[in-house]
């Protein structure tokens, strides 16, 4: 689990990651806890790395605005959880519009840490899986990570935001398992479903996808240009 701590105050980073590294039991997955204590420094590593699972943000950042930040965040990895760390309560009410996971006060208190962060893995559990079978055993990811699949001869090869892998698989197969995990992916070509949440732009022959890597351009084959189509309209009227 990547998780990110972003606050001025090095005291403040640093009492956040002891808290969080005493949580380690709540999680399956080895956590890879990252400090920042200078805005700049930390919106550099969102635009130009893997996405963090978690982000626990203070507001008030100096020159740059925490709630400016999270919306930034969204529109690049619009599945990281954050949450905010504040010393002033007023702010609480001018951040709905990026939906955080919850709010720690300053001063940090571990017990308010701790329900935060049961949120957060609790939403993280919650969140549907693409599991597969590589080398004899079973892998499972995260969809939220997935931006687009394609197909290569038998095999089915992953893109997410920070990395490829592949497995063998029948791509209508994966279509039809995806669409009962998901409304959030489409198929746009016999070779390629991708996932909504990376879409930059899109026109009626083809697709722009967010990617960290840089933008990925994809063509919709006309045999599926009408199902985008719809599927395009119904989820902007969602």
């Amino acid at each position: 689990m990547r998780i990110a701590i972003c606050d001025d105050k090095e005291e403040i980073t640093m009492q956040m990651k002891e808290y969080l590294i005493s949580m380690g039991n709540m999680v399956e997955s080895k956590m890879d806890i990252r400090t920042f204590n200078e805005a700049d420094d930390f919106m550099y590593e969102v635009e130009n790395n893997a996405p963090y699972d978690a982000v626990f943000m203070d507001i008030d950042l100096g020159k740059l605005n925490g709630i400016d930040i999270a919306k930034r965040i969204y529109d690049r990895h619009p599945f990281t959880m954050i949450a905010f760390i504040t010393g002033h309560r007023q702010y609480i009410h001018d951040v709905f519009d990026v939906q955080p996971c919850g709010f720690i006060e300053k001063p940090i208190h571990k017990e308010n840490v701790k329900k935060v962060f049961e949120l957060i893995v609790k939403k993280c559990d919650e969140l549907p899986k693409l599991c597969y079978n590589v080398g004899g055993s079973q892998k499972c990811i995260m969809l939220r990570d997935v931006v687009y699949l394609k197909s290569d001869g038998r095999k089915i090869i992953v893109t997410t935001m920070s990395e490829n892998d592949s497995f063998y698989g029948k791509m209508n197969e994966l279509d039809e398992k995806l669409q009962k995990l998901s409304s959030n992916f489409v198929r746009i070509s016999q070779s390629y479903i991708v996932n909504a949440k990376y879409i930059k732009s899109i026109s009626y022959t083809e697709i722009v996808l967010k990617n960290s890597r840089g933008n990925i351009t994809l063509s919709i084959s006309q045999r599926y240009r009408t199902q985008v189509k719809k599927w395009y309209i119904n989820q902007n009227m969602i």
